[in-house]
């Protein structure tokens, strides 16, 4: 992003938030975005490639770099449109939420603001004068917790619609953690900057996982879908994650599976919309990762 007078949207901590969409888009074909104006937030969250895009503010136009790792944030009214048309091969979550009004604060105003809000024990935005959100932020460590977040938002999404209130819950919780974080960044002088390039692999590797896991995966595929070799790949992953690739595929079957027996599918059904090999495998899996066997599982889940 280039220098900007303007670093983040301030909004009355009582304004009312609500997600009116969400979304991930991998486009096969490069498309353009014509310039457009929304009436809610827009949040675009790059897991692989880079978008640019050009915001007409207040006081002129900026061009803007989103790279992976890094949240843009869009507010109501600003005009914006691609400079180049997005790549093939990227992949890009975003939502829109509603939140009223906003101002457009400084990095010098964002700073006092953070600071009265420290001072003051408003540790939550529930708690805080007025909800601070960031232009483009590199999200670092919440990187993983925002996307696994989306993940379960686009599912209970699209499970119970838009307006359910589990759904509401996530996506408001996503837009407390975007202001948990930023806020956190500026309190502790942290400079806004780009991940080292293992944890970026990795959340790369993550998304693509969270996205295709129902499918037959080696390492190989993934790391081919992400332009890695494949051993630089299980390296970064074992050594950010404390996980081997293979491990981290497993985690993600057993928790679709779990839903998918929630929802009422057979052991032999959760196994192929799960991506195991077999009913038996499954089953073999889940009692090893789990503790127990689905059918036992979904006992105890209904006796709560």
């Amino acid at each position: 992003m280039s220098a900007s007078r303007w670093l983040a949207f301030a909004v009355a901590a009582d304004a009312p938030l609500r997600l009116t969409m969400c979304g991930i888009r991998a486009p096969l074909q490069p498309f353009a975005q014509p310039r457009r104006s929304m009436p809610d937030f827009i949040a675009f969250l790059v897991i692989r490639g880079e978008i640019r895009l050009t915001d007409e503010m207040s006081d002129g136009h900026e061009s803007v770099v989103v790279g992976p790792g890094e949240i843009h944030v869009v507010a109501p009214g600003i005009w914006q449109a691609s400079t180049t048309p997005f790549p093939s091969g990227m992949v890009f979550l975003w939502f829109h939420f509603a939140m009223g009004g906003y101002d457009l604060l400084t990095a010098e105003e964002v700073d006092a603001e953070v600071r009265s809000q420290h001072r003051s024990g408003q540790g939550t935005p529930a708690a805080a004068r007025r909800w601070l959100i960031p232009r483009q932020f590199q999200l670092g460590g919440d990187l993983d917790a925002m996307s696994k977040a989306h993940t379960e938002l686009l599912e209970h999404a699209r499970l119970w619609g838009i307006d359910d209130r589990g759904t509401q819950v996530i996506g408001a919780a996503m837009v407390h953690r975007l202001h948990r974080a930023f806020c956190a960044s500026r309190l502790h002088g942290r400079e806004i900057t780009r991940l080292e390039p293992g944890v970026a692999h990795v959340a790369r590797a993550q998304a693509w996982i969270r996205l295709h896991h129902e499918r037959p995966i080696a390492l190989a595929t993934i790391a081919q879908a992400i332009s890695l070799n494949p051993a630089y790949l299980s390296r970064c992953f074992r050594r950010i994650t404390g996980q081997t690739v293979g491990e981290a595929l497993l985690a993600a079957r057993i928790e679709t599976a779990k839903r998918l027996l929630l929802d009422g599918a057979s052991c032999k059904e959760t196994a192929r919309l799960a991506g195991f090999a077999s009913s038996s495998y499954f089953c073999r899996m889940f009692q090893r990762e789990v503790g127990t066997s689905p059918t036992r599982y979904l006992v105890l889940r209904r006796r709560r």
